[in-house]
């Protein structure tokens, strides 16, 4: 069986804050351990939320995903726009989403919360292919958008990039290379 759990905390992490959030950070840097660029960002990430009440890390998370456009956590839009290629995609998300087992949430199926723990889920092949095709280029985008708005939750972006590049890094090199 593979080990999905680090999939799972890094999309807790981008969940709405809520008053659990301090408990579901201090999980996902248990689970990714101490040693690492992701583990690093996560670091960084928790210092800066440190201090910060409920309420100033609900603010945080609007800024940067839902009042930012160039932030927001659903891939498909990343990728296509609002097009029916987007629409394509997250019918193939949602039936993902069944096909392993996962629940739906109020978010839509591309969104970072499902997409991450899908990964996780399916074949080494597929994930590698399907990180290389769509969730690095997506993450490249929104890491980009936040650094520009100096808000820490690029760091939580940072760490989710160096994650998912960590377990599926090389798969378009041994490609061109193989």
């Amino acid at each position: 069986m593979k080990t999905t759990e680090p999939y799972e905390v890094l999309a807790e992490i981008l969940r709405y804050p809520g008053e659990d959030f301090p408990s579901r950070l201090a999980r996902c840097r248990e689970t990714l351990g101490p040693e690492g660029e992701a583990a690093a960002a996560l670091a960084t990430f928790a210092d800066c939320l440190a201090p910060l009440s409920a309420a100033e890390r609900e603010e945080l998370y609007i800024r940067a995903f839902d009042m930012n456009p160039a932030g927001a956590l659903e891939i498909g839009w990343h990728l296509f726009g609002e097009t029916y290629d987007r629409g394509a995609f997250l019918v193939k998300m949602r039936e993902a989403l069944r096909r392993y087992g996962l629940p739906e949430s109020s978010e839509l199926p591309d969104h970072l919360i499902h997409v991450l723990p899908i990964l996780g889920r399916m074949e080494k092949a597929a994930a590698d292919s399907f990180a290389d095709a769509c969730v690095l280029p997506a993450l490249e985008k929104i890491v980009a958008a936040l650094e520009k708005k100096s808000n820490p939750y690029e760091y939580a972006l940072g760490a989710v990039r160096s994650f998912v590049k960590s377990r599926h890094e090389g798969f378009a090199e041994g490609l061109a290379n193989g």
